[in-house]
């Protein structure tokens, strides 16, 4: 298993003299005779003891407690689901409650009812940007303009539980959003066209997440078939990279803000494992296993280094944890206080770093974690 951290360059230097070295050996075992121990090993306790002190301090930083519970009545119990988003650039939550999207803004503190879905219950939404919302309820897609509250477009193609948008330029220089369907398939479709532009049978069962990369025209999915693919559009119609070291679903996905080709994901009831890999070769840097399925996971905006993961599994179970990890060797820097049942819906504001939560209980929860 390869480390997360890349090498540094280092000078090779010239060869020792036979004095040097001899003087070099002398020093090395007189400072273990004083000490008990090499210059070496003194200093990788001391970076150890300089990294729990760190995790310490970061670990009292956090509070286990919210800083705010919503009610939110209707909230769907499915794993499947994607029914909470923050706008990309504004502290707005959209969340999804059966029929209904509701706003809630974080800086006045307010909510708003923004749309009501005529049919069937709302499957999954995602900001376009700080006007439009992508929404998808039974076999529907569209735009829904929010300054507006009116809809401006509406497509119909297949129940999708997944949707992305994606900005002009990745996909033939047009706006697109890609749409992840109950049967496997993914569909790129033009904004401004009735048909989807191009279609690709990515999974063999139903695709239950799905990211672009924030440094290029990468997408990665994650299905129910248990694996999680690599997509490079301009390299045609087949993955780059097909993961498969998950033993359930791959729900928990998200690209590293930072280091490029990187990725984290986790797996389902049957697995539980949350894995740091590359996306270039698909090598493990990093896996731990969790205690319970891994429902989300997503990085903290401000703080790279760190990412968040939610948890459940079956109703008997009484702990469904909120899990803040270290991402260099995935050690736990913080359990938040948990919920009644499975947290599947999270999410974090882009500027005041509030973690938001959601479980099918009817509580929507907010923490504070930077």
């Amino acid at each position: 298993m390869r480390k997360l951290d890349c090498a540094t360059d280092r000078f090779i230097s010239k060869p020792q003299t036979e004095k040097k070295q001899n003087k070099t050996i002398y020093s090395s075992l007189l400072y273990k005779t004083l000490h008990g121990k090499t210059a070496e090993e003194d200093r990788k306790q001391a970076r150890r003891i300089q990294e729990i002190k760190h995790k310490n301090k970061r670990r009292a930083e956090i509070s286990q407690y919210p800083i705010r519970i919503l009610d939110g009545p209707g909230l769907v119990d499915d794993f499947y689901v994607n029914i909470l988003e923050w706008m990309p650039q504004r502290d707005v939550m959209a969340i999804a409650l059966g029929f209904t999207i509701y706003l809630w803004d974080e800086l006045a503190e307010t909510s708003s009812e923004l749309f009501t879905a005529p049919e069937s219950k709302i499957s999954s939404i995602n900001f376009i940007d700080e006007t439009r919302i992508l929404v998808s309820h039974g076999a529907q897609t569209e735009i829904f303009n929010i300054p507006e509250e009116k809809h401006e477009k509406i497509f119909s193609f297949g129940t999708g539980r997944v949707l992305v948008s994606s900005r002009p330029g990745i996909i033939d220089e047009v706006p697109h959003f890609v749409l992840g369907t109950e049967n496997g398939y993914l569909h790129f479709q033009d904004r401004r066209t009735a048909e989807p532009t191009l279609s690709l049978h990515a999974h063999d069962s139903e695709i239950c997440a799905a990211k672009w990369a924030p440094h290029g025209t990468y997408l990665a999915t994650g299905s129910n078939d248990k694996t999680a693919k690599i997509w490079d559009l301009r390299m045609g119609r087949f993955p780059t990279v097909s993961f498969a070291d998950h033993a359930a679903a791959v729900r928990a996905l998200d690209w590293c803000p930072a280091r490029r080709n990187t990725i984290a994901t986790g797996g389902g009831l049957h697995d539980k494992k949350i894995i740091v890999w590359s996306t270039v070769e698909g090598a493990v840097y990093e896996k731990t296993q969790a205690d319970t399925q891994v429902a989300k996971l997503q990085w903290v905006p401000h703080r790279p280094t760190e990412f968040v993961t939610t948890h459940g599994g079956e109703t008997s179970q009484t702990s469904h944890p909120v899990v803040l990890w270290k991402t260099n060797d995935l050690a736990e820097i913080a359990r938040l206080g948990d919920h009644d049942r499975r947290v599947l819906q999270m999410g974090i504001s882009p500027r005041l770093n509030v973690l938001s939560t959601a479980s099918p209980n009817g509580t929507i929860k907010f923490w504070k974690i930077v």
